[in-house]
């Protein structure tokens, strides 16, 4: 390298470094890790629909428990058993509606992390909060036009509400439309979807508890609550703490299993009850086959980077380990799941049902689950 390169590159060096220092430099005060005011303003605006009115949504809302009350005796029958506690009714939202409760949602579990969590205000926390913002922003308005049925199992101390179960009807309403599906039995089928998710957790309590506990730990490791009491005081000691802790990985990969089986199971019992019960159901299932496989390449593109293309196929992981089950042994051995904790299966065990067969219910193989220490 020539001696005027070498100026040249210590000079842009040296200007790197100054830049770098000023953006880091505390400018007084502390900093919030994320905006959600302005993670709602930035994804409203690239919402696209109209709003549904309060007379809309109440019409809706009565065909909606119309159909769920037509479906739960064979969902139940199917599933082998009456819930501890009520179902939980079902509303109507537009895109603008799910996206308000989704940022309250996130917003909630997160509070834990932001409460505790102390950043020192400087130009490089402001640039990296706004990236944060407009990353979930973005997301969740990709979500929005997407997301066809949902259901909240209130977790992080919330107390279980008269609605937590919902349909987004302009995405239901455009997915009938482009492929002239039979309105009342898709609505059926997703209705069922949704209510085996809250039969799940309505008929096993331990469920949310154990949900709650494992998201309660991993926002400990986040914040550093067991690592000598310190909390992290900058954006990059947040990172070096949050990222490839084992006790954190172990957690992650024990709520990544759980989902896995919880949306799996879903898609297991609203396929063997919509086959008996839904004159479309060929239909439906074509339907949602082309769906899955029928993206642009911006999309494909977007799935991987967000993540979104590892949590499909997580799902389609518990859903193959339930079927696998349910048609070797029956509903009776597959329900063993949903015991404890202990008999949940494991991410290996996801890929390898005889595994958990073995362990759970042959007894064979490690027995209890080990969780590391908070």
């Amino acid at each position: 390298m020539g001696v005027a390169r070498k100026a040249a590159f210590g000079v842009a060096a040296g200007v790197a470094l100054v830049a770098l220092a000023e953006a880091a430099r505390p400018r007084g005060g502390q900093a919030r890790l994320i905006d959600w005011d302005e993670i709602s303003t930035l994804a409203a605006r690239r919402v696209r629909g109209q709003r549904l009115t309060r007379a809309a949504r109440t019409k809706l809302e009565k065909g909606y428990q119309r159909m769920a009350a037509e479906v739960v005796p064979a969902l139940l029958h199917t599933v082998g058993g009456e819930p501890a506690a009520p179902l939980p009714d079902f509303q109507a939202l537009d895109r603008f509606a799910w996206l308000e409760l989704n940022v309250g949602l996130m917003r909630r579990a997160l509070e834990p992390l932001e409460r505790s969590t102390v950043v020192s205000n400087s130009l490089l926390a402001q640039v990296g909060r706004e990236g944060l913002s407009r990353y979930v922003a973005l997301l969740l308005s990709f979500l929005s036009s997407r997301v066809l049925g949902q259901f909240d199992p209130q977790l992080l101390g919330r107390e279980p509400v008269e609605h937590a179960l919902y349909l987004v009807e302009p995405n239901v309403a455009s997915w009938q439309a482009e492929e002239d599906l039979p309105g009342d039995d898709l609505r059926r089928w997703l209705i069922l979807h949704e209510l085996t998710h809250a039969w799940q957790f309505a008929a096993h309590p331990w469920l949310r508890e154990h949900l709650n506990e494992e998201l309660e730990r991993l926002v400990a490791l986040a914040v550093g609550a067991r690592e000598g009491g310190k909390t992290p005081r900058s954006l990059s000691s947040l990172v070096a703490l949050t990222v490839g802790m084992p006790s954190q990985l172990a957690a992650v990969r024990r709520m990544q299993a759980t989902m896995s089986l919880v949306e799996g199971y879903g898609n297991l019992v609203m396929n063997l009850v919509g086959r008996r019960l839904l004159p479309g159901f060929g239909r439906l299932e074509a339907a949602y086959a082309r769906r899955s496989r029928r993206r642009s390449g911006l999309e494909v593109l977007f799935w991987r980077l967000t993540g979104l293309e590892l949590k499909l196929q997580q799902y389609r992981l518990g859903e193959s380990f339930s079927r696998m089950i349910h048609d070797r042994h029956g509903m009776a051995v597959l329900n063993r799941a949903w015991e404890s904790p202990d008999t949940l299966p494991r991410l290996e065990e996801l890929r390898d049902p005889d595994r958990w067969y073995r362990r759970v219910v042959l007894g064979h193989g490690p027995g209890r689950l080990s969780v590391a220490p908070a």
